[in-house]
């Protein structure tokens, strides 16, 4: 019985001239020139490795008995790793000379975008003489590209849905010749057409016939099956990776625990951070429990802190998008001191456990050494194992580099203090002041700013909108207080966000906002108030319209001119694009990526901010289709979050906004939301903390839970300071790696490979180290 690897498919269409263009920015200049000379030219693509055995011999002479017709309309592009001594004596004395040679095939070389080749062509071929599982003739079909294979075993499966040669030259030119009447406007619907293909040769697929056979098997054909499954398919059966028996593994990659594999954990680590930054670690415990793992041995250590947290499965019953795989998934972090209970939940044996492994921001630069010791034993519920101590040496280099200040790309997100105290208490009471400040104090340390967390909307009454006697420190209470709750845990260069009108009465906005000015400009007696609308005069700014429409814009031009006049020092904040009549009144856009691409990079005034928008949007809003977008859904892996800081480079940003980190909280009454999670069409959309209560979890207060998500945007978000500092310190070499790993492409295309942020975010480190050391801020 045989289970095909299924292929990792492209999530959205890409328009063939688009794909071109995009290959052509990323192609050297000699290159560049060939390609573009044919541009306007159809393609016929042989991608793999161009080695003996992959037919590339018979398709050259194929293509060179072609009529000179077809291969006026067409041309021959060969994409892949070449080896050197079989194109010298076997491809060369086929290549065209005289009066051929304008019709000469293309070698492409090695791509890291194969999946744009898939888009940029018109045809495929493989006259492969022998193959396992065909994944590159797959992957063209499930682009929609009409392709001509050899007739061999490997090619058996997909001949239902290819051409197969049946001679030489004459099977090229009649599969051309019918594709003659085609055009490129046609490969969207060749593209919907192959869906049904897409899923059966897909990831989720492929899941499914390993799930028939391990259902179906038993005994040693079932345990043989799951290793199998355990080997090919550690990304998506939402079990453990497989690797050795009762033991603690751990690892420094940035990715979800059901999507590592064995060879991502290690026994020793280098790694590079920045004073004050905080780095995750992943511990996969098989079968131990006891004290938790602690630093031991560390030699002229900066001051280090390890804060352990337990991970909890959260239920996911519906796919956030299509090919989704519904399961448990590891996403609460419970926090937790001293040891992990001995009485794991039946019939549980691998648990997760995380670290926060955080340098203290007044660490001095230099190297230093450390172990991590864990002393853990066998959990008496399960079989005796014997007790063993487990070390991972770690080799820290401290760079000699402040983060800045303000972050190089924070996370503004709504959080909202009425749901957490209904998801909390059950209702509003006093206690939601203290809680509001422990949720806000978490987002800064998650390098997260919130928005609307007002407790209290003020000057809503009439009464207060002419009270004098206001006082926005005490309201409704001192402990609850916008200043108690939510300013003071801000950084102290974070701007504040004031809670809008959504009057539609131009006097009572222009009061509301003239009120606010007021207060802004205003000298107070009572000191927390005076020290209050200090902080708060610095570039306040109100969320002034959510996604307008079309139809909005005359009353969005009304309502940010109303803000205009009556308080002209606060920004206004809109997510939509920075269209040129709105330059002058609004300050902050905060388009989506789809919109942004769509219309080109905006010209802005000296006064305008750039954000990005994220939403329901990437995932699908309920039409279960990925837009290909990055997005904070549970099921995805860690790269939709790790992207943000390449997709923020190529576009300029200066901050991500995100709508909520708790908005499923506000179906708390009828909702378990340590069960249920599903909101807006997609799990976890817009929630990014669970309510941590007293008696649940092991918990013994009421306490933020943060979910693996945020720790991935903190990752990111520091990721960012990186950036910043290689482009100002070393931008070559920072160009150097942008250029090497070439992770973004597009919103829609870019790396699904969480290690290869980690692999970049390294490089980016070791340019900052060689720049210090040329400069003489550390000894080389």
């Amino acid at each position: 019985l045989t289970v095909p690897n299924g292929v990792s498919f492209a999530e959205n269409f890409i328009e063939r001239n688009r794909a071109r263009n995009w290959l052509t920015q990323r192609m050297s200049s000699d290159l560049r020139a060939s390609v573009e000379a044919v541009s306007r030219k159809r393609w016929i693509m042989a991608l793999g490795r161009v080695v003996q055995g992959k037919g590339i011999e018979r398709l050259l002479e194929m293509w060179s008995q072609l009529p000179t017709s077809l291969k006026e309309s067409w041309r021959l592009m060969i994409v892949g790793p070449v080896d050197s001594t079989f194109f010298k004596h076997a491809l060369e004395p086929l290549l065209f000379f005289g009066e051929d040679v304008p019709f000469s095939p293309i070698f492409a070389g090695q791509t890291a975008h194969p999946e744009l080749w898939h888009f940029a062509a018109d045809a495929f071929v493989s006259l492969s003489e022998q193959e396992g599982m065909p994944l590159a003739v797959c992957e063209a079909l499930g682009a929609g590209l009409p392709v001509l294979i050899s007739d061999i075993e490997g090619h058996r499966m997909i001949m239902p849905f290819a051409t197969k040669i049946q001679g030489d030259a004459d099977s090229l030119e009649r599969f051309l010749r019918e594709l003659g009447s085609a055009t490129p406007y046609e490969r969207i619907n060749d593209w919907l057409h192959r869906d049904a293909f897409r899923r059966q040769f897909g990831i989720a697929g492929m899941v499914s016939k390993y799930k028939a056979v391990y259902h179906a098997a038993e005994g040693v054909i079932a345990s043989a099956v799951r290793s199998l499954a355990l080997v090919f398919l550690p990304l998506l059966l939402l079990s453990s990776s497989s690797i050795a028996h009762a033991q603690q593994s751990l690892t420094l990659d940035v990715e979800r625990p059901e999507y590592l594999q064995s060879e991502s954990y290690a026994e020793e680590f280098e790694i590079f951070v920045l004073p004050g930054e905080t780095r995750l670690l992943t511990l996969r415990n098989d079968g131990f429990c006891g004290l938790l793992p602690k630093i031991v041995g560390a030699t002229e250590a900066p001051k280090l802190k390890l804060q352990w947290y337990r991970g909890l499965s959260i239920p996911v019953r519906n796919p956030s998008y299509e090919g989704a795989k519904t399961g448990n998934y590891i996403d609460a972090l419970i926090p937790v001191n001293g040891a992990i209970d001995c009485a794991p939940v039946a019939g549980a044996k691998v648990e997760w456990l995380f670290a926060d492994l955080t340098i203290d921001e007044d660490s001095r630069p230099g190297e230093t050494t450390f172990t991590i010791e864990s002393a853990m034993h066998p959990s008496e519920n399960d079989e005796p194992l014997p007790t063993q101590i487990r070390r991972w040496r770690f080799h820290l280099r401290v760079l000699p580099y402040r983060m800045s200040e303000p972050w190089a790309l924070p996370l503004s997100a709504e959080f909202t203090p009425w749901f957490a105290s209904l998801a909390h208490f059950g209702k509003s009471t006093e206690q939601e002041g203290p809680l509001t400040r422990a949720y806000v104090n978490s987002m800064v340390q998650h390098r997260v700013l919130p928005l609307k967390a007002w407790i209290k909307h003020p000057f809503k009454k009439q009464e207060e909108q002419l009270s004098g006697s206001f006082l926005l420190s005490r309201d409704p209470q001192p402990g609850m207080s916008y200043g108690e709750t939510v300013v003071s845990e801000l950084p102290r260069w974070a701007s504040v966000d004031l809670p809008r009108i959504d009057s539609k009465e131009p006097d009572e906005r222009l009061r509301y906002w003239s009120r606010w000015q007021e207060f802004l400009n205003g000298s107070a007696e009572d000191s927390k108030e005076a020290q209050l609308q200090k902080r708060m005069a610095s570039k306040p700014f109100v969320y002034l319209w959510d996604e307008p429409t079309q139809e909005d814009l005359l009353s969005l031009s009304e309502a940010a001119e109303s803000l205009r006049l009556g308080a002209p020092s606060v920004a206004a904040l809109v997510t939509i694009y920075p269209w040129q009549s709105l330059l002058d009144s609004i300050q902050i856009f905060a388009p989506l990526l789809q919109v942004l691409e769509r219309e080109g990079p905006p010209v802005l005034g000296p006064s305008n901010e750039l954000w990005a928008y994220v939403s329901c949007m990437s995932h699908g809003c309920g039409n279960d289709r990925s837009s290909g977008e990055p997005d904070f859904v549970i099921e995805r892996n860690a790269s939709y979050i790790r992207v943000w800081p390449w997709i923020a480079e190529q576009h300029d940003l200066s901050r991500v906004l995100y709508y909520s980190v708790n908005n499923i909280w506000r179906k708390a009454k009828t909702t378990n939301v340590w069960e249920d999670v599903w909101d807006f069409s997609g799990n976890g959309d817009g929630t990014l903390y669970y309510p941590g209560r007293p008696g649940e979890h092991g918990l013994t207060a009421h306490v933020p839970v943060p979910s693996l998500r945020l720790k991935y945007w903190r990752q990111a978000s520091f990721d960012a300071e990186y950036f910043l500092l290689a482009k100002k310190h070393h931008p070559n070499c920072f160009e150097s790696v942008k250029e090497k790993f070439d992770l973004v492409v597009s919103a829609t295309h870019w790396s699904r490979n969480s290690t290869d942020y980690d692999l970049a975010r390294d490089e980016l480190a070791a340019c900052l180290l060689d720049a210090a050391e040329s400069s003489g801020l550390v000894q080389p």
